[in-house]
């Protein structure tokens, strides 16, 4: 396997020691919250609609930051980025300035809070747009496309994505699935965008990777696309991954989604809760482990093959991709359409594989995904498979 300075550049540091973290008012942390509710559905309207929002948002923010006397974010911008305390508050006004298509801002906010230079701001780019955005909550969410001035290099066209450092190991995890198997993963029908380039700061990290311009797979292929994918990587020669601690951790999104089931579990069914936690060690404990994409629905699923964000890979239970994406993309009306599709899916991945385990599987994680992050299954679909995977918990008129 090649080394990892064979498959990007050399990361820049800019290093500093990190910031303690501010807490902002209740108030305003609401406000944050419907921010970044509202940026998932922004990039779907036209920019003016943006724009408008931007502009209410700026608003319902001069009070807070004492900058009443401002007509534009870009006026109070020095004042501003002086009062950013939190990753928070970074996000709250980088979305703004986003809407706004503000990079010299949004660059040196990024900069002030995480001791690290974009790549943009050294001149080298031609054209630089903000495309897109998301609701991890180890990236800033506000992504930009950057086409470098001269053309004629290779991979000349970038995509932006900034992590923050301390606290989360989601840029770790990418990092070792790009060492180890970047050769692999980067070509092929199936592929995971190419690291080129990381620049670490003391807080904040900026990553960029080759921009693969494509549409995403439709609803209706989402789940055999996204078949497509586990069998790739259920496939992959994966013994130098053993030396990466960070992959056999479970994600924090695994984790929240399985406190969020348990507690769904406790409100209605208290009584088996304790035979459900029997089940969750027995599959985190005994059921064989591949690597996994980790957060894999239709928005991650382009239509060139390429396959986004790799930000909760890791190595991971069987059935644990299957589960997370009928879960998320498969609006079954029964348990028995969920493990029909994960037999006719996923059911015959590997021949040395024991399709039991990856049905089970499969049906364990589609509940934990399903009751404790937004999902595409019913509540009585929800009911239905916890009497299935825990069968005294079956409850009358099921």
């Amino acid at each position: 396997m090649p080394e990892l300075d064979s498959l990007m550049s050399p990361v820049t540091d800019f290093g500093v020691a990190p910031r303690p973290d501010f807490t902002l008012p209740k108030a305003q942390r609401h406000r944050l919250k419907r921010v970044r509710a509202l940026m998932l559905v922004t990039d779907k309207f036209r920019f003016p609609f943006r724009q408008a929002l931007a502009d209410k948002l700026w608003k319902d923010s001069k009070h807070f930051y004492r900058l009443a006397g401002t007509t534009a974010p870009w006026d109070a911008a020095p004042r501003a980025m002086a009062t950013c305390r939190s990753w928070e508050e970074l996000k709250y006004w980088s979305y703004i300035v986003s809407c706004y298509e503000q990079h010299r801002i949004y660059e040196q906010m990024v900069s002030d809070f995480g001791s690290v230079e974009a790549l943009s701001a050294s001149g080298i780019a031609a054209k630089v747009k903000f495309v897109g955005s998301g609701s991890g909550g180890s990236t800033l969410n506000s992504y930009r496309s950057i086409v470098l001035a001269d053309p004629s290099k290779p991979n000349s066209w970038l995509f932006e994505k900034v992590y923050r450092c301390q606290g989360y190991d989601d840029l770790e995890r990418v990092l070792a699935v790009s060492r180890h198997l970047g050769d692999r993963l980067c070509t092929g029908d199936i592929f995971m965008p190419r690291l080129l380039d990381v620049r670490k700061g003391g807080e904040l990290a900026i990553v960029y990777s080759a921009f693969t311009p494509s549409a995403r797979v439709s609803a209706r292929q989402a789940v055999a696309r996204g078949a497509d994918v586990v069998k790739e990587l259920m496939a992959l020669p994966t013994d130098s991954l053993v030396s990466e601690p960070v992959l056999r951790k479970p994600h924090s999104n695994y984790l929240l989604a399985l406190a969020k089931t348990r507690d769904w579990i406790a409100g209605r069914r208290p009584e088996v809760l304790t035979e459900f936690d029997a089940l969750s060690r027995k599959i985190n404990d005994s059921y064989p482990r591949y690597l996994a994409h980790g957060d894999l629905h239709r928005k991650n699923i382009l239509a060139s093959g390429a396959v986004l964000d790799w930000d909760s890979c890791g190595f991971y239970p069987i059935g644990y991709d299957p589960g997370l994406i009928i879960a998320r993309g498969l609006k079954a009306d029964s348990v028995e359409e969920l493990e029909h599709s994960l037999v006719k899916y996923f059911g015959t991945m590997n021949a040395g594989t024991d399709a039991r385990l990856m049905v089970s599987g499969g049906l364990y994680f589609a509940l934990v995904f399903g009751a404790g992050k937004k999902s595409a299954l019913s509540e009585p679909v929800l009911e239905s498979l916890l009497a299935k995977i825990v069968p005294n918990s079956e409850v009358e008129g099921h």
